[in-house]
Protein backbone atom coordinates (compact mmCIF):
# COMPACT_ATOMS: atom_id res chain seq x y z
CA UNK A 1 0.00 0.00 0.00
CA UNK A 2 3.19 2.36 1.31
CA UNK A 3 4.68 1.35 -2.46
CA UNK A 4 1.46 2.87 -4.24
CA UNK A 5 0.83 5.70 -2.77
CA UNK A 6 5.25 6.56 -3.12
CA UNK A 7 4.61 5.81 -7.32
CA UNK A 8 1.52 8.07 -7.36
CA UNK A 9 3.05 10.50 -5.65
CA UNK A 10 6.12 10.36 -7.50
CA UNK A 11 3.78 9.94 -10.85
CA UNK A 12 2.15 13.42 -9.53
CA UNK A 13 5.64 15.47 -8.87
CA UNK A 14 6.87 14.69 -12.87
CA UNK A 15 3.62 15.06 -14.79
CA UNK A 16 4.23 16.88 -17.39
CA UNK A 17 1.80 19.82 -15.82
CA UNK A 18 4.50 19.73 -12.99
CA UNK A 19 7.22 20.15 -15.00
CA UNK A 20 5.76 23.04 -17.01
CA UNK A 21 4.49 24.96 -14.01
CA UNK A 22 8.29 25.01 -12.04
CA UNK A 23 9.54 28.41 -11.92
CA UNK A 24 13.56 28.99 -13.53
CA UNK A 25 16.26 27.43 -11.53
CA UNK A 26 18.17 30.35 -9.17
CA UNK A 27 21.42 27.98 -11.25
CA UNK A 28 20.52 29.20 -14.25
CA UNK A 29 17.51 28.61 -17.42
CA UNK A 30 16.26 25.41 -18.10
CA UNK A 31 17.91 24.20 -20.73
CA UNK A 32 15.73 23.28 -23.92
CA UNK A 33 17.40 19.71 -24.57
CA UNK A 34 15.32 17.45 -22.44
CA UNK A 35 12.84 16.09 -23.87
CA UNK A 36 9.37 14.59 -22.61
CA UNK A 37 8.06 10.73 -23.00
CA UNK A 38 5.00 9.81 -21.67
CA UNK A 39 4.75 12.41 -19.06
CA UNK A 40 8.63 11.69 -18.48
CA UNK A 41 11.53 13.27 -18.49
CA UNK A 42 15.64 12.34 -19.27
CA UNK A 43 16.32 11.59 -15.91
CA UNK A 44 19.80 13.50 -15.81
CA UNK A 45 18.04 16.48 -15.34
CA UNK A 46 15.67 17.26 -12.51
CA UNK A 47 14.29 20.92 -12.60
CA UNK A 48 13.54 20.76 -9.35
CA UNK A 49 17.10 20.90 -8.43
CA UNK A 50 18.55 22.78 -11.19
CA UNK A 51 21.47 20.88 -11.88
CA UNK A 52 22.51 17.79 -13.57
CA UNK A 53 22.57 13.94 -11.94
CA UNK A 54 24.93 11.85 -12.50
CA UNK A 55 23.56 7.97 -13.70
CA UNK A 56 24.84 6.80 -9.77
CA UNK A 57 22.26 9.40 -7.79
CA UNK A 58 20.66 8.00 -5.11
CA UNK A 59 17.29 10.24 -6.46
CA UNK A 60 18.40 9.35 -10.15
CA UNK A 61 18.38 5.65 -9.35
CA UNK A 62 15.33 5.49 -6.97
CA UNK A 63 13.54 7.92 -9.95
CA UNK A 64 14.44 4.55 -12.35
CA UNK A 65 13.20 1.93 -10.37
CA UNK A 66 10.07 2.93 -9.39
CA UNK A 67 8.62 5.59 -12.44
CA UNK A 68 10.62 3.96 -15.59
CA UNK A 69 10.71 -0.02 -14.64
CA UNK A 70 6.90 0.38 -13.66
CA UNK A 71 5.61 2.41 -16.61
CA UNK A 72 7.60 1.95 -19.42
CA UNK A 73 8.95 -1.65 -19.30
CA UNK A 74 5.83 -3.56 -20.70
CA UNK A 75 7.81 -6.70 -21.33
CA UNK A 76 9.55 -8.53 -18.64
CA UNK A 77 12.50 -9.29 -21.34
CA UNK A 78 13.20 -5.21 -20.97
CA UNK A 79 13.12 -5.56 -17.32
CA UNK A 80 15.48 -8.27 -16.94
CA UNK A 81 18.22 -6.35 -19.29
CA UNK A 82 17.59 -2.73 -17.67
CA UNK A 83 18.77 -5.35 -14.35
CA UNK A 84 21.62 -6.52 -15.75
CA UNK A 85 22.53 -3.13 -16.87
CA UNK A 86 21.88 -1.81 -13.25
CA UNK A 87 24.12 -5.35 -11.67
CA UNK A 88 26.72 -4.48 -14.17
CA UNK A 89 27.05 -8.04 -15.94
CA UNK A 90 28.23 -7.18 -19.54
CA UNK A 91 27.79 -10.67 -20.68
CA UNK A 92 24.13 -11.05 -19.88
CA UNK A 93 23.24 -7.59 -20.79
CA UNK A 94 24.07 -7.84 -24.49
CA UNK A 95 23.10 -10.94 -25.30
CA UNK A 96 19.64 -10.26 -23.60
CA UNK A 97 19.71 -6.46 -25.93
CA UNK A 98 20.72 -8.31 -28.69
CA UNK A 99 17.75 -10.50 -29.35
CA UNK A 100 15.87 -7.61 -28.30
CA UNK A 101 17.63 -5.43 -30.66
CA UNK A 102 17.07 -7.45 -33.64
CA UNK A 103 13.01 -7.58 -32.56
CA UNK A 104 12.41 -3.90 -32.25
CA UNK A 105 15.51 -1.78 -33.65
CA UNK A 106 13.91 0.98 -31.20
CA UNK A 107 14.52 -0.78 -28.04
CA UNK A 108 16.45 1.93 -26.27
CA UNK A 109 13.68 4.82 -26.69
CA UNK A 110 11.61 3.25 -23.55
CA UNK A 111 15.07 3.92 -21.86
CA UNK A 112 16.57 7.08 -20.01
CA UNK A 113 19.37 8.57 -21.57
CA UNK A 114 21.34 7.82 -18.03
CA UNK A 115 21.18 4.02 -18.94
CA UNK A 116 22.01 3.99 -22.29
CA UNK A 117 25.16 5.79 -21.42
CA UNK A 118 25.76 3.47 -18.42
CA UNK A 119 24.90 0.67 -21.36
CA UNK A 120 27.45 2.08 -23.37
CA UNK A 121 30.12 2.23 -20.76
CA UNK A 122 29.34 -1.24 -19.54
CA UNK A 123 29.49 -2.81 -23.17
CA UNK A 124 32.93 -1.07 -23.56
CA UNK A 125 34.59 -2.15 -20.11
CA UNK A 126 33.79 -5.81 -21.23
CA UNK A 127 36.71 -8.13 -20.49
CA UNK A 128 36.31 -8.82 -24.34
CA UNK A 129 38.77 -8.32 -27.45
CA UNK A 130 39.20 -4.75 -28.47
CA UNK A 131 37.81 -5.94 -32.30
CA UNK A 132 34.71 -7.64 -30.22
CA UNK A 133 34.33 -4.54 -28.35
CA UNK A 134 33.92 -1.63 -30.87
CA UNK A 135 31.69 -4.33 -33.27
CA UNK A 136 29.26 -4.27 -30.17
CA UNK A 137 29.78 -0.31 -29.52
CA UNK A 138 28.62 0.35 -32.94
CA UNK A 139 25.66 -1.68 -32.80
CA UNK A 140 24.89 -0.17 -29.05
CA UNK A 141 25.52 3.06 -31.06
CA UNK A 142 23.22 2.69 -33.58
CA UNK A 143 20.27 1.82 -31.05
CA UNK A 144 21.03 5.17 -29.49
CA UNK A 145 20.21 6.54 -32.35
CA UNK A 146 17.73 5.10 -33.20
CA UNK A 147 16.11 5.87 -29.82
CA UNK A 148 16.22 9.28 -30.53
CA UNK A 149 19.55 10.70 -28.48
CA UNK A 150 22.33 11.90 -29.74
CA UNK A 151 26.23 10.85 -27.97
CA UNK A 152 27.86 13.23 -25.54
CA UNK A 153 31.34 14.17 -25.71
CA UNK A 154 32.23 11.83 -23.00
CA UNK A 155 30.89 9.02 -24.95
CA UNK A 156 32.37 10.08 -28.28
CA UNK A 157 35.49 10.02 -26.29
CA UNK A 158 34.65 6.36 -24.85
CA UNK A 159 34.30 5.34 -28.66
CA UNK A 160 37.44 7.08 -30.20
CA UNK A 161 39.41 5.02 -27.47
CA UNK A 162 37.94 1.65 -28.28
CA UNK A 163 38.07 2.24 -32.06
CA UNK A 164 41.68 2.61 -31.50
CA UNK A 165 42.32 -0.02 -29.57
CA UNK A 166 40.82 -2.25 -32.30
CA UNK A 167 43.17 -0.61 -34.72
CA UNK A 168 40.16 1.01 -36.31
CA UNK A 169 42.26 4.28 -37.40
CA UNK A 170 39.85 5.36 -40.06
CA UNK A 171 37.16 5.10 -37.23
CA UNK A 172 38.69 7.56 -35.30
CA UNK A 173 39.35 10.17 -37.70
CA UNK A 174 35.71 9.80 -38.79
CA UNK A 175 34.41 10.39 -35.13
CA UNK A 176 36.19 13.15 -34.87
CA UNK A 177 35.39 14.97 -38.45
CA UNK A 178 31.41 13.95 -37.18
CA UNK A 179 31.91 15.88 -33.66
CA UNK A 180 32.98 18.98 -36.03
CA UNK A 181 29.62 18.67 -38.24
CA UNK A 182 27.39 18.61 -35.18
CA UNK A 183 29.18 21.33 -33.15
CA UNK A 184 29.09 19.10 -30.15
CA UNK A 185 31.04 21.13 -27.48
CA UNK A 186 34.44 19.57 -26.84
CA UNK A 187 35.49 19.15 -23.54
CA UNK A 188 39.05 18.46 -22.18
CA UNK A 189 38.67 14.66 -21.96
CA UNK A 190 37.86 14.58 -25.55
CA UNK A 191 40.44 16.62 -26.84
CA UNK A 192 42.68 13.81 -24.56
CA UNK A 193 40.86 11.07 -26.10
CA UNK A 194 41.29 12.16 -29.77
CA UNK A 195 45.24 13.27 -28.55
CA UNK A 196 46.23 9.74 -26.97
CA UNK A 197 44.48 8.29 -29.94
CA UNK A 198 46.07 9.97 -32.84
CA UNK A 199 49.06 10.99 -31.24
CA UNK A 200 50.65 7.22 -31.16
CA UNK A 201 50.39 7.31 -26.84
CA UNK A 202 49.33 4.23 -26.23
CA UNK A 203 52.58 2.66 -24.29
CA UNK A 204 51.53 -0.87 -25.37
CA UNK A 205 51.69 -0.37 -28.89
CA UNK A 206 55.15 0.56 -28.89
CA UNK A 207 58.75 -1.59 -30.04
CA UNK A 208 60.53 -2.64 -27.23
CA UNK A 209 64.05 -0.54 -26.25
CA UNK A 210 66.35 -0.80 -29.28
CA UNK A 211 70.39 0.92 -29.74
CA UNK A 212 69.26 2.01 -33.15
CA UNK A 213 65.69 3.23 -33.09
CA UNK A 214 64.21 3.99 -36.40
CA UNK A 215 65.07 7.14 -37.94
CA UNK A 216 61.42 8.45 -38.59
CA UNK A 217 58.73 7.59 -35.96
CA UNK A 218 55.00 6.58 -37.59
CA UNK A 219 53.10 8.69 -39.10
CA UNK A 220 50.96 10.36 -36.58
CA UNK A 221 49.92 13.99 -35.61
CA UNK A 222 51.62 16.49 -33.86
CA UNK A 223 50.61 16.58 -29.88
CA UNK A 224 52.03 20.26 -29.69
CA UNK A 225 48.88 21.25 -32.66
CA UNK A 226 46.53 19.53 -31.13
CA UNK A 227 47.99 21.24 -27.21
CA UNK A 228 47.35 24.33 -29.44
CA UNK A 229 44.18 23.99 -30.78
CA UNK A 230 42.11 22.31 -27.13
CA UNK A 231 43.56 25.90 -25.86
CA UNK A 232 42.00 28.02 -28.52
CA UNK A 233 38.63 26.05 -27.98
CA UNK A 234 38.42 27.38 -24.61
CA UNK A 235 39.30 24.04 -23.01
CA UNK A 236 41.98 24.21 -19.86
CA UNK A 237 44.76 21.15 -19.95
CA UNK A 238 45.00 18.80 -16.87
CA UNK A 239 47.87 16.88 -15.73
CA UNK A 240 46.40 13.73 -18.08
CA UNK A 241 46.81 16.53 -21.30
CA UNK A 242 50.52 16.94 -20.13
CA UNK A 243 51.45 13.42 -19.72
CA UNK A 244 49.71 12.91 -23.44
CA UNK A 245 52.18 15.40 -24.60
CA UNK A 246 55.00 13.11 -22.87
CA UNK A 247 54.42 10.09 -24.59
CA UNK A 248 54.00 11.88 -27.71
CA UNK A 249 57.11 13.16 -27.30
CA UNK A 250 58.90 9.98 -26.28
CA UNK A 251 57.56 8.36 -28.79
CA UNK A 252 59.12 10.44 -31.22
CA UNK A 253 62.34 9.83 -29.85
CA UNK A 254 62.37 13.44 -28.29
CA UNK A 255 64.11 13.59 -25.26
CA UNK A 256 64.78 17.09 -25.15
CA UNK A 257 60.37 17.72 -25.51
CA UNK A 258 59.82 15.15 -22.57
CA UNK A 259 62.38 17.40 -20.11
CA UNK A 260 61.06 21.01 -21.55
CA UNK A 261 57.32 19.65 -20.49
CA UNK A 262 58.42 18.35 -16.83
CA UNK A 263 60.76 21.71 -15.96
CA UNK A 264 57.91 23.89 -16.92
CA UNK A 265 55.08 22.61 -15.38
CA UNK A 266 56.37 20.99 -12.50
CA UNK A 267 60.23 22.13 -11.94
CA UNK A 268 63.66 20.92 -12.49
CA UNK A 269 65.22 18.17 -10.57
CA UNK A 270 66.55 19.86 -7.14
CA UNK A 271 64.42 23.17 -7.69
CA UNK A 272 63.06 24.79 -3.84
CA UNK A 273 59.77 25.86 -5.20
CA UNK A 274 60.31 28.41 -2.29
CA UNK A 275 63.64 29.94 -3.46
CA UNK A 276 62.90 29.85 -6.70
CA UNK A 277 62.04 32.83 -9.02
CA UNK A 278 59.68 30.81 -11.49
CA UNK A 279 56.54 29.62 -9.58
CA UNK A 280 55.63 26.46 -11.56
CA UNK A 281 52.16 25.64 -13.06
CA UNK A 282 51.90 22.57 -10.52
CA UNK A 283 50.63 23.73 -7.41
CA UNK A 284 48.91 21.57 -4.99
CA UNK A 285 45.11 21.16 -5.58
CA UNK A 286 45.33 22.52 -8.75
CA UNK A 287 44.71 20.51 -11.90
CA UNK A 288 48.30 19.78 -13.37
CA UNK A 289 49.22 18.53 -9.55
CA UNK A 290 51.31 15.10 -10.26
CA UNK A 291 49.71 11.59 -9.55
CA UNK A 292 50.52 8.25 -9.54
CA UNK A 293 49.53 7.98 -13.38
CA UNK A 294 51.86 11.00 -13.84
CA UNK A 295 55.05 9.01 -12.11
CA UNK A 296 54.07 6.15 -14.74
CA UNK A 297 54.22 8.24 -17.66
CA UNK A 298 57.34 9.36 -16.62
CA UNK A 299 58.98 5.92 -16.56
CA UNK A 300 57.73 4.99 -19.70
CA UNK A 301 59.03 8.51 -21.27
CA UNK A 302 62.41 8.09 -19.76
CA UNK A 303 62.69 4.01 -20.04
CA UNK A 304 61.64 4.07 -23.91
CA UNK A 305 64.56 6.60 -25.15
CA UNK A 306 66.84 4.85 -22.93
CA UNK A 307 67.67 7.77 -19.91
CA UNK A 308 66.31 5.22 -17.15
CA UNK A 309 68.51 6.66 -14.36
CA UNK A 310 67.71 10.03 -15.30
CA UNK A 311 64.05 9.02 -14.84
CA UNK A 312 64.30 6.99 -11.61
CA UNK A 313 66.43 10.18 -10.11
CA UNK A 314 63.65 12.40 -11.92
CA UNK A 315 60.27 10.83 -10.20
CA UNK A 316 62.05 10.39 -6.74
CA UNK A 317 62.89 14.17 -6.23
CA UNK A 318 58.73 14.69 -7.63
CA UNK A 319 57.27 12.00 -5.42
CA UNK A 320 58.83 13.60 -2.22
CA UNK A 321 57.57 16.88 -3.61
CA UNK A 322 54.28 15.90 -3.77
CA UNK A 323 54.16 13.61 -1.12
CA UNK A 324 53.28 11.01 -3.83
CA UNK A 325 52.14 7.18 -1.74
CA UNK A 326 53.76 4.66 -3.66
CA UNK A 327 52.29 2.35 -1.07
CA UNK A 328 49.00 1.44 -2.09
CA UNK A 329 47.37 -1.05 -4.55
CA UNK A 330 46.93 1.61 -7.04
CA UNK A 331 50.88 2.17 -7.64
CA UNK A 332 51.26 -0.99 -8.77
CA UNK A 333 51.22 0.29 -12.87
CA UNK A 334 54.10 2.64 -11.54
CA UNK A 335 56.51 -0.28 -10.11
CA UNK A 336 55.35 -2.35 -13.10
CA UNK A 337 56.56 0.33 -15.57
CA UNK A 338 60.03 1.22 -13.82
CA UNK A 339 60.83 -2.68 -13.48
CA UNK A 340 60.34 -3.17 -16.70
CA UNK A 341 62.04 -0.25 -18.50
CA UNK A 342 65.12 -0.93 -15.70
CA UNK A 343 65.45 -4.01 -17.11
CA UNK A 344 65.13 -3.83 -20.88
CA UNK A 345 67.72 -0.68 -20.09
CA UNK A 346 70.15 -2.43 -18.04
CA UNK A 347 73.85 -3.02 -19.50
CA UNK A 348 74.38 -4.42 -21.97
CA UNK A 349 71.14 -3.81 -23.72
CA UNK A 350 71.07 -0.43 -22.18
CA UNK A 351 73.14 2.07 -20.14
CA UNK A 352 71.11 1.40 -16.41
CA UNK A 353 73.56 -0.08 -14.37
CA UNK A 354 73.14 -3.38 -13.16
CA UNK A 355 72.85 -3.02 -9.43
CA UNK A 356 69.59 -0.26 -10.69
CA UNK A 357 67.16 -3.87 -10.48
CA UNK A 358 68.32 -4.91 -7.23
CA UNK A 359 67.97 -1.62 -5.65
CA UNK A 360 64.26 -1.04 -7.35
CA UNK A 361 63.21 -4.69 -5.86
CA UNK A 362 64.39 -4.04 -2.43
CA UNK A 363 63.13 -0.70 -2.15
CA UNK A 364 59.44 -1.92 -3.81
CA UNK A 365 59.38 -4.86 -1.36
CA UNK A 366 60.96 -3.74 2.35
CA UNK A 367 60.46 0.23 2.32
CA UNK A 368 57.19 0.42 0.24
CA UNK A 369 55.55 -2.73 1.36
CA UNK A 370 54.38 -3.86 -1.87
CA UNK A 371 53.69 -7.40 -2.80
CA UNK A 372 55.08 -8.20 -6.60
CA UNK A 373 52.80 -8.93 -8.84
CA UNK A 374 53.18 -12.30 -11.04
CA UNK A 375 54.31 -9.87 -13.86
CA UNK A 376 56.60 -8.47 -11.10
CA UNK A 377 57.97 -11.71 -10.18
CA UNK A 378 58.23 -12.51 -14.27
CA UNK A 379 60.54 -9.74 -14.76
CA UNK A 380 62.80 -10.66 -12.10
CA UNK A 381 62.98 -13.95 -12.73
CA UNK A 382 64.11 -13.02 -16.20
CA UNK A 383 66.63 -9.97 -14.15
CA UNK A 384 68.31 -12.84 -11.96
CA UNK A 385 68.28 -15.46 -14.95
CA UNK A 386 70.15 -13.37 -16.82
CA UNK A 387 72.81 -12.78 -14.37
CA UNK A 388 73.20 -16.60 -13.74
CA UNK A 389 72.18 -16.24 -9.90
CA UNK A 390 70.41 -19.95 -9.21
CA UNK A 391 71.53 -18.83 -5.13
CA UNK A 392 69.19 -15.87 -5.45
CA UNK A 393 66.46 -18.03 -7.00
CA UNK A 394 66.54 -20.18 -4.76
CA UNK A 395 65.99 -17.52 -2.31
CA UNK A 396 63.24 -16.31 -3.67
CA UNK A 397 61.30 -19.71 -4.16
CA UNK A 398 61.66 -19.31 0.34
CA UNK A 399 60.41 -15.83 0.39
CA UNK A 400 57.64 -16.44 -2.27
CA UNK A 401 56.43 -19.18 -0.21
CA UNK A 402 56.67 -17.29 2.82
CA UNK A 403 54.20 -14.65 1.54
CA UNK A 404 50.31 -15.23 2.57
CA UNK A 405 47.26 -15.12 0.34
CA UNK A 406 49.27 -14.74 -3.09
CA UNK A 407 47.66 -14.94 -6.04
CA UNK A 408 48.68 -17.29 -8.32
CA UNK A 409 51.63 -18.89 -5.87
CA UNK A 410 51.73 -22.40 -7.19
CA UNK A 411 52.09 -20.69 -10.78
CA UNK A 412 55.18 -18.85 -9.54
CA UNK A 413 56.82 -21.38 -8.17
CA UNK A 414 56.77 -23.63 -10.55
CA UNK A 415 57.75 -21.40 -13.18
CA UNK A 416 60.94 -20.35 -10.65
CA UNK A 417 61.19 -23.91 -10.10
CA UNK A 418 61.34 -24.72 -13.88
CA UNK A 419 63.67 -22.12 -14.55
CA UNK A 420 66.40 -22.60 -11.99
CA UNK A 421 66.54 -26.35 -12.58
CA UNK A 422 66.89 -25.72 -15.96
CA UNK A 423 69.89 -23.26 -15.15
CA UNK A 424 71.50 -25.65 -12.73
CA UNK A 425 71.46 -28.47 -15.25
CA UNK A 426 72.71 -26.24 -17.95
CA UNK A 427 75.64 -25.81 -15.58
CA UNK A 428 76.47 -28.95 -14.86
CA UNK A 429 74.64 -28.83 -11.53
CA UNK A 430 72.48 -31.91 -11.36
CA UNK A 431 72.60 -33.07 -7.84
CA UNK A 432 71.40 -29.28 -6.51
CA UNK A 433 68.82 -29.47 -9.10
CA UNK A 434 67.67 -32.70 -7.87
CA UNK A 435 67.45 -31.38 -4.24
CA UNK A 436 65.57 -28.42 -5.21
CA UNK A 437 63.42 -30.55 -6.97
CA UNK A 438 62.45 -33.01 -4.56
CA UNK A 439 62.07 -30.04 -2.10
CA UNK A 440 59.16 -28.35 -3.59
CA UNK A 441 57.93 -31.29 -5.85
CA UNK A 442 55.20 -32.82 -3.19
CA UNK A 443 54.03 -28.95 -2.53
CA UNK A 444 51.29 -29.24 -5.19
CA UNK A 445 49.67 -30.91 -7.97
CA UNK A 446 51.31 -28.27 -10.24
CA UNK A 447 54.63 -28.59 -8.76
CA UNK A 448 54.93 -32.67 -9.36
CA UNK A 449 54.08 -31.81 -12.93
CA UNK A 450 56.79 -29.59 -13.41
CA UNK A 451 59.30 -31.78 -11.34
CA UNK A 452 58.14 -34.40 -13.86
CA UNK A 453 58.92 -32.43 -16.73
CA UNK A 454 62.38 -31.63 -15.28
CA UNK A 455 63.32 -35.00 -15.24
CA UNK A 456 62.93 -36.10 -18.25
CA UNK A 457 64.42 -33.08 -19.54
CA UNK A 458 67.36 -34.22 -17.28
CA UNK A 459 67.27 -37.61 -18.97
CA UNK A 460 67.48 -36.45 -22.49
CA UNK A 461 70.05 -33.70 -21.75
CA UNK A 462 73.78 -33.29 -23.31
CA UNK A 463 75.25 -32.36 -20.22
CA UNK A 464 78.02 -35.21 -18.66
CA UNK A 465 77.57 -37.45 -16.60
CA UNK A 466 77.50 -36.59 -12.24
CA UNK A 467 80.79 -38.55 -12.09
CA UNK A 468 82.30 -36.84 -14.95
CA UNK A 469 81.02 -33.58 -14.07
CA UNK A 470 82.80 -33.96 -10.02
CA UNK A 471 86.17 -35.11 -11.84
CA UNK A 472 85.85 -32.05 -14.22
CA UNK A 473 85.34 -29.69 -11.08
CA UNK A 474 88.19 -31.42 -9.49
CA UNK A 475 90.42 -30.54 -12.24
CA UNK A 476 89.22 -27.00 -12.43
CA UNK A 477 89.90 -26.83 -8.81
CA UNK A 478 93.29 -28.04 -8.99
CA UNK A 479 94.43 -26.03 -11.92
CA UNK A 480 92.87 -22.22 -9.67
CA UNK A 481 94.85 -23.58 -7.00
CA UNK A 482 98.00 -23.96 -8.85
CA UNK A 483 97.64 -20.27 -10.75
CA UNK A 484 96.28 -19.07 -7.15
CA UNK A 485 100.69 -20.64 -5.78
CA UNK A 486 102.15 -19.45 -8.97
CA UNK A 487 100.83 -15.69 -8.40
CA UNK A 488 101.68 -15.60 -5.08
CA UNK A 489 105.50 -17.22 -6.12
CA UNK A 490 106.09 -14.35 -8.32
CA UNK A 491 104.38 -11.11 -6.31
CA UNK A 492 106.84 -12.96 -3.31
CA UNK A 493 110.27 -12.75 -6.11
CA UNK A 494 109.15 -9.60 -7.59
CA UNK A 495 107.18 -7.38 -5.14
CA UNK A 496 107.07 -4.17 -7.09
CA UNK A 497 105.89 -5.86 -10.20
CA UNK A 498 108.97 -5.17 -12.56
CA UNK A 499 109.25 -7.88 -15.69
CA UNK A 500 113.50 -8.25 -15.96
CA UNK A 501 115.20 -9.32 -18.97
CA UNK A 502 115.13 -12.07 -20.42
CA UNK A 503 118.97 -13.23 -20.98
CA UNK A 504 120.11 -14.31 -24.30
CA UNK A 505 121.46 -17.52 -24.59
CA UNK A 506 125.06 -17.45 -25.81
CA UNK A 507 126.50 -19.86 -28.46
Amino acid sequence: MKLCRMRAKIGRVYSTKAVREIKPSRYGEVPAAHTMRKGLKDTTYLPQTGRNLLANDPLCLNFNNLVIHSRLHVDPRVDALAKHIGDKLPVLSWSRFYSLYMENPRLLSTFSKAQCAAFLNLIASAPTKPPVTWERLQTVVGAIRNGGYVLSAQEYARLIKSAFRARDFESVDLLWREIEEQNIEKTTGLWNAYIWASCNCDVNTWPGYTFNPPPQPETVNDPVALFKDLCQEGCVPNSETYELLLLGFAQQRDLDGVRTVTSSIWGRLGDDPHQSKRYHLARYGSMVQPTLSTLTTLMHAYGFNGAMTEGLEYVDWLQRKYSINLSTPAATKFWNAALKWTFRTTVPKGTTPRYTFDTLWESMTVVYNITPTPYMFNLRLMYLNSRRQPHKLMREMRWIESIPNLKNKDHILATYLNRTCRGLVRRSLKIRALKLMHEYGHKSEKLENTRRRLLLFMEQSKVPAIARTKRIYRERLRYLRIKARNKQAREEFNPRGRTKPKKRRTQ
